[in-house]
């Protein structure tokens, strides 16, 4: 998965808000924005970026990006107060990827 998938992943993973998996819940409300994709696979697609963030030791900033925009009340138009969580939960992932450009996640 690329870096911009996995930015449309978390985008997309983040927007969702409800009980049990905060980013299935995130998903899930985020194919109502307009240009969703509609046909995601929220748990599949949960799950694909929990085992991708773990294995590049980035899951702890992944859950507070998670956790943060679970708070919003339209996913569709989050604010900015997520900024530095995604950022840092990005750059994580980034600098992972660079140093293990091998890991299957980073492709």
């Amino acid at each position: 998965m690329t870096l911009r998938a996995l930015s449309l992943t978390l985008v997309a993973a983040l927007s969702l808000a409800g009980c049990g998996n905060p980013c299935v819940s995130l998903c899930e409300d985020a194919k109502e924005c307009p240009e969703a994709d509609v046909a995601t696979n929220c748990e599949q697609a949960c799950e694909s970026v929990k085992e991708g963030v773990e294995s590049l030791d980035c899951l702890s900033l992944y859950e507070d990006a998670v956790g943060c925009q679970a708070g919003f009340d339209d996913v569709c138009a989050p604010d900015e107060s997520c900024d530095e969580d995604v950022a840092a939960y990005l750059e994580c992932v980034a600098e992972a990827c660079v140093a293990n450009p091998d890991n299957t996640f980073c492709g």
